[in-house]
């Protein structure tokens, strides 16, 4: 008995794909269609030398292949849509956020504290952080209810909680520290980026109490702390980075803590958030206005960054209603107004509380330290 060849041709993906089988020729049956080399066109399905079992076997086979590239392309687009107009800085709000626990290099746990949903992410290695975009480090997130609706217990309980997870950071990253430089950026004119600068006016620096009183300093029982708020470049013609990194040189801190404001990706993160995280800051890379990275390379002393986001970009938020609404890819006319440059960004209409609330949250956890 001789054997003949059987193909099942099906175009996936743009390209064809196909399947040979051997079958004996008593059980060869009518072809269904002739293979390319007989007539066949690019796209059908063509069987040669193939029972109908057989024939209905690879035509499964071949569907079950298309959807799965369908489903890949369909991913890919949905992925491309995301990177590009999703514009957040939070570790947690990633393109691949509901991947989180399974993805390879990033260790990620969530839990339940009183008022406040904390979030662990561990980014352990480059492919870890090529995948969500952030380098290798901690990110510590907590979300809590809007502060100035909250009663005053409340509000204790999550300052409590954010100054617990800021404690174990800092004495992860720089162990047995004493000596602190605390840095507000942002530029204090404009209410959705004044969290730095207010947070800082709000911490007791002490450093100049301990040059002029040592032993009064001992008995306050505080670390020694310095702070500075250096504005923004277009204030002082100077880069943020520098002015830093002259403050660290001057006041020799073993540990620098930056406070910023963030932009989210959704709107319900906004001034109901704080990141606190181990891998420094670029300032203004949320907005599009990135500066020079000020991290502990930058440095040369470990580095935290206490991150409030009180902003969320305008094709975000468009971005986020068209998935909301199942739509997964959007017309070249859409993809151009949000592409025209003219993206704004938006803040809760309650800002101007929001933000002192928030500042005097912050400067309570560090000022715990």
């Amino acid at each position: 008995m001789g054997c003949a060849g059987g193909v099942l041709r099906r175009e996936i993906g743009g390209g064809v794909c196909d399947l040979w089988v051997g079958v004996h020729h008593e059980q060869a049956g009518c072809g269904v269609r002739a293979c390319g080399e007989c007539g066949g066109d690019a796209g059908d399905i063509s069987v040669v030398g193939v029972n109908s079992f057989e024939y209905a076997l690879l035509y499964v086979c071949i569907s079950f292949l298309h959807m799965v590239q369908t489903k890949a392309n369909i991913f890919t687009r949905k992925h491309t849509m995301k990177t590009t107009y999703i514009r957040t800085d939070l570790a947690t709000e990633s393109p691949i956020a509901e991947e989180l626990s399974t993805l390879k290099g990033i260790e990620f746990s969530e839990e339940e504290e009183g008022a406040v949903h904390i979030s662990h992410l561990e980014v352990t290695g480059n492919e870890g952080a090529e995948l969500i975009g952030k380098p290798v480090g901690s990110y510590i997130t907590l979300c809590f209810p809007r502060l100035w609706l909250e009663r005053d217990a409340v509000v204790e309980q999550i300052a409590n909680v954010a100054a617990r997870e800021l404690r174990e950071i800092a004495h992860k990253v720089a162990p047995g520290f004493s000596r602190l430089l605390v840095v507000g950026l942002g530029n204090r004119h404009i209410t959705p980026d004044a969290i730095g600068p207010l947070a800082v006016e709000k911490i007791q620096a002490t450093r100049h109490i301990k040059l002029e009183d040592g032993e009064l300093f001992r008995h306050m029982g505080v670390s020694e702390i310095a702070c500075i708020i250096p504005g923004v470049t277009g204030d002082t013609g100077i880069e943020t980075a520098e002015l830093i990194a002259a403050a660290t040189v001057a006041t020799k801190p073993e540990l620098v803590i930056l406070v910023d404001a963030l932009v989210a990706r959704s709107s319900d993160r906004l001034a109901t958030t704080v990141q606190i995280t181990d891998t420094g800051i670029a300032p203004g890379s949320g907005v599009g206005n990135s500066r020079s990275r000020i991290d502990a390379e930058t440095l040369g002393v470990p580095v935290i960054a206490v991150g409030v986001p009180t902003v969320v970009n305008s094709s975000t938020l468009v971005y986020d209603a068209l998935e909301k609404a199942g739509i997964e890819e959007i017309g070249k006319e859409l993809h151009a107004v949000l592409e025209n440059g003219r993206s704004f960004f938006v803040s809760v209409k309650e800002s101007d509380v929001a933000t002192r609330e928030l500042a005097t949250l912050v400067a309570q956890t560090i000022g715990g330290l």
